[in-house]
């Protein structure tokens, strides 16, 4: 892994424990390492994962000794990575579909991952070894939020505010009641109220 990236990445772990807390700026630094990651793994994971430095990405002789296949799996492992960390995401904010964004990424990283070990075995390439590091960094961390339960989740950001906790879950598994929505607005006041 780059440096940057392995900073990226320790900042993102990092902020999630943040967010969790509810450490003040917690969810600013976790939207600006979630933003930056996305961005690395979306847009220019071919280049890194090939190790081509940003400078030279527009320039042809940096893809000369590059064979498709490379490209083609760094572009898909940055593609997984992308939903892992967009249902990252999803799933700490409570948002909905965060279950399938995870399961995308999740599913296309266990089969590169075989592919790559498959290729690593076979062919004893570098480029592979580094991209299984990768997918297990980064799977793992997405594997690890993605069995932890919602509703421990729930307990741990909201842990002083059991109330507001209890009406999030049941709002988890009645999402058409409007009434319980107004509750959870009306205390959601009472909790940011009483900070000031």
């Amino acid at each position: 892994m780059k440096k940057i990236e392995i900073i990226l990445v320790g900042i993102f772990v990092f902020s999630i424990l943040l967010f969790l807390n509810n450490i003040p700026f917690g969810s600013f630094v976790f939207a600006i390492s979630m933003s930056a990651l996305l961005f690395v793994y979306f847009y220019l994971s071919f280049a890194i994962f090939n190790d081509i430095k940003i400078r030279d990405i527009f320039k042809r002789k940096s893809y000369e000794n590059l064979k498709a296949l490379r490209i083609i799996i760094a572009i898909l492992i940055g593609f997984a990575f992308s939903e892992i960390i967009v249902g990252v995401w999803f799933k700490l904010y409570l948002l909905p579909q965060y279950f399938t964004f995870l399961n995308i990424g999740l599913i296309i990283v266990f089969l590169l991952a075989i592919f790559c070990l498959f290729k690593y075995i076979k062919e004893k390439n570098s480029f592979f070894k580094k991209a299984l590091i990768r997918i297990i960094v980064i799977g793992g961390i997405g594997f690890c939020i993605h069995i932890f339960p919602i509703n421990n989740l729930i307990d741990i950001k909201y842990k002083k505010h059991p109330e507001y906790a209890e009406l999030l879950k049941q709002s988890l598994r009645e999402p058409e009641n409007f009434e319980l929505k107004d509750k959870i607005r009306e205390e959601e006041i009472k909790i940011y109220s009483d900070k000031q």
